[in-house]
């Protein structure tokens, strides 16, 4: 299973193939309607799964339309995130996210946060976020041989492939400190 986002200028219908170690795997077809296209299954894998605070907005349809995440959180539990999915925190507010059985990522107050890639097989995943203010903590399983994971600042881009690290991005002066931590 897997995820790719596309946005196609007409109907179209294609083909995802992942290939680990030369063995190739179908992992999505899917006719695109002119929208983001993506395996919906995949798109559950990322979910949020706890909200602390009372200030928390996120974007689920990449569209610009943020939704109360803490009163969605409250109704409905768990939420699932699509690919470019963006989540804001405000002050005292922080959010955990879990990449199917891969990892974890803690977004920590006034962290603005969004995943901009995401790819697995039965080996591991590939992860792309972007970090444009703020901080997160992730945690990344060192079991899968295939991991790779990246957070993106306005001026670096910092990836692992099984550890635990930080990164956090600053505005005023422009920073990004990256911290690894196991």
């Amino acid at each position: 299973t897997g995820e790719y986002a596309y946005r196609a200028p007409q109907d179209v219908e294609y083909e995802v193939w992942y290939f680990p170690r030369g063995e190739g795997s179908k992992i999505s077809k899917k006719t695109s309607d002119n929208n983001y296209a993506a395996d919906e299954k995949a798109e559950s894998k990322i979910r949020i799964v706890a909200v602390q605070g009372d200030d928390v907005e996120i974007d689920l349809n990449c569209d610009g339309n943020f939704v109360d995440a803490v009163e969605l959180f409250k109704e409905k539990g768990d939420i699932g995130l699509k690919t470019n999915s963006k989540v804001i925190t405000g002050p005292n507010s922080t959010v955990k996210i879990i990449v199917e059985d891969y990892g974890k990522v803690e977004v920590e107050e006034m962290t603005n946060f969004s995943i901009s890639r995401y790819i697995s097989s039965h080996d591991g995943i590939t992860a792309d976020t972007n970090l444009k203010l703020g901080e997160v903590n992730v945690q990344v399983d060192r079991r899968y041989e295939a991991i790779d994971f990246s957070v993106s600042t306005p001026t670096c881009i910092a990836g692992v492939r099984g550890t635990e690290f930080k990164v956090k991005q600053s505005e005023n002066p422009v920073s990004t400190l990256v911290s690894v931590l196991s």
